[in-house]
């Protein structure tokens, strides 16, 4: 069992590298960094706090396209002719991330020990588990270079969506916090200062105004922010040692199916990962079952891995995929289509083009949301305005009321 070990040292011109490789003991580790020649600093096991804060940060560097330039260059240089370990030093020299050109100098000092590039590959998790397995499939059928560009087209399309997500769910998010900062200034810095006022002038105030004296008074308190704080840290604990509980998280997210509208977006994201990754698997000349066994990390969803494990098994006993999709996981069309491809020998035609089907609808519903959640938005910072409003004005007309 592979563990990652979490290194920085100074190659023999003075440079700081650092990186994760997976490897199964501490020893085999150093001997990989001392082969290098590199001169190690520290060395620490990937699941330590520190350790695992960088590892993180590390992987998020690493998907800024980095991934796609060195596929697209891979590709380019193999098709050109150029043998493969001069291929890999150059796609590493162009390689714009520090953390992912450390993680393709380890690929490199495994392959010049004999090692296969995709098994090199495999030893890293910069690189998602799928490529290992289609730069096999290249390796084998003399078509790497066309390896690389799959991988490279996959990664381009992941990323997209991605992107798409993030900026449709962007000005939501901006107005969400815009819509906050707002409030609390109406509350922390307008409410204390007619607390003041009501004081002096023995103004009897209502519920609502009471209530928001009383929050103004607590957003102002640091007592408050502390205690906020403390709980807030409370729970991100709490969540975290739940998502590091196995079976707390594989209820977790077997539930989040059931949720209405967030369910769907799930369950189409899912289903888009499944549909683009089988295809491509497929058409580089995986085998079904080692394709599925792929799928199950690409997919990234408990519900779906159990589900593409039962296919698997079915696939075993002699039974076609189409018969094993059933359940609730997985609509009509996609089975039907699979089935479709089955008897027609064009299953990876048909993924692709379900693919491209459940990433069309993803982002016409989260349009349509953004659509609704805007207007919504806007709605309910103008409510709580005005209630606000209305809360400090209710006591100035109870004033003018005795006055008359």
């Amino acid at each position: 069992m592979t563990t990652g070990f979490r290194y920085t040292a100074r190659s023999y011109d003075g440079q700081a590298v650092s990186g994760i490789l997976h490897v199964d003991s501490r020893e085999r580790a150093a001997a990989h960094l001392i082969g290098r020649a590199l001169f190690v600093t520290s060395l620490a096991r990937a699941d330590e706090p520190r350790a695992f804060l960088a590892a993180l940060s590390s992987r998020m560097q690493a998907d800024r396209g980095a991934r796609v330039a060195f596929m697209r260059s891979m590709a380019t240089l193999v098709s050109a002719g150029v043998p493969l370990r001069r291929t890999l030093d150059i796609a590493t020299a162009q390689c714009a991330d520090a953390q992912f050109r450390e993680a393709l100098r380890s690929i490199g000092a495994d392959l010049d020990g004999g090692i296969p590039l995709w098994e090199c590959v495999a030893r890293r998790r910069e690189l998602p588990p799928i490529a290992a397995a289609v730069i096999r499939a290249g390796e084998r059928a003399g078509a790497l270079d066309e390896a690389f560009e799959h991988l490279a087209t996959w990664t381009e399309r992941e990323r997209a969506v991605q992107n798409r997500l993030a900026s449709a769910l962007a000005y939501p998010a901006l107005v969400t916090v815009a819509a906050a900062a707002v409030l609390w200034l109406l509350i922390a810095q307008t409410a204390p200062a007619f607390a003041a006022m009501f004081a002096q002038m023995n103004v009897p105030l209502p519920a609502s105004t009471r209530a928001l004296l009383w929050v103004g008074h607590l957003a102002g308190s640091p007592r408050a922010w502390c205690a906020a704080a403390a709980v807030l840290s409370a729970c991100v604990a709490a969540a975290f040692a739940a998502g590091r509980s196995r079976s707390v998280a594989t209820a977790w997210r077997r539930s989040e199916l059931r949720v209405p509208v967030y369910g769907t977006l799930v369950r189409k994201r899912a289903l888009s990962r499944l549909s683009r990754a089988l295809s491509m698997l497929l058409k580089c000349g995986v085998e079904v079952l080692p394709a599925l066994t792929i799928c199950e990390d690409v997919v990234r969803h408990d519900a779906y891995r159990s589900a593409l494990a039962e296919i698997r098994a079915g696939l075993g006993e002699g039974q076609p995929i189409s018969d094993r999709l059933a359940g609730g996981l997985f609509d009509a069309m996609f089975v039907n289509l699979v089935r479709v491809g089955e008897e027609t020998g064009r299953l990876d035609v048909l993924l692709s083009r379900l693919a491209g089907f459940y990433e069309d609808d993803l982002d016409a519903t989260i349009q349509a949301l953004t659509n609704l959640v805007e207007p919504a938005l806007i709605l309910l910072l103008g409510t709580a305005v005005g209630a606000i409003a209305a809360a400090i004005l209710v006591p100035f007309y109870s004033l003018v009321g005795s006055l008359r």
